[in-house]
């Protein structure tokens, strides 16, 4: 595989069976620090948080309802997805993914799924 073969099969969001249960696994580009600014100027947060709440509301419906924070950060955009007390789903800048701390086969997992995923395809200039 090439390079960019490779970058392209680490941007496909999908969650991923640890053998414990599912967990979202939601990579950026490479250049998403470049993507951020016109990420903003396009509404892109004001959209996201949307997802969020559309996305919450949906689960709270089949599940309970979820508690959630985003953290956004001016120069890399979304940088944390925090659920309840204990999950969440972090930026990790250096490796360019989200990394997740007790989402796996969980509720929460498929909210941080929904929303990073989301997040990604907006950054690439998606507007739906």
């Amino acid at each position: 595989m090439d390079e960019a073969e490779i970058e392209r099969n680490r941007l496909y969001p999908r969650m991923i069976d640890t053998g414990r249960g599912l967990s979202p696994q939601v990579a950026l580009p490479m250049n998403f620090r470049e993507l951020v600014p016109r990420f903003y100027e396009g509404s892109g947060r004001e959209y996201i948080e949307g997802v969020a709440r559309a996305t919450s509301e949906s689960i709270a419906g089949m599940f309970g309802s979820l508690d959630y924070r985003l953290a956004w950060n001016d120069e890399l955009g979304l940088t944390n997805i925090g659920i309840g007390i204990h999950s969440g789903f972090d930026l990790d800048p250096d490796n360019n993914e989200f990394r997740e701390h007790n989402l796996v086969g969980s509720k929460n997992g498929i909210l941080a799924f929904v929303i990073a995923a989301s997040y990604v395809s907006r950054l690439l200039g998606n507007r739906r």
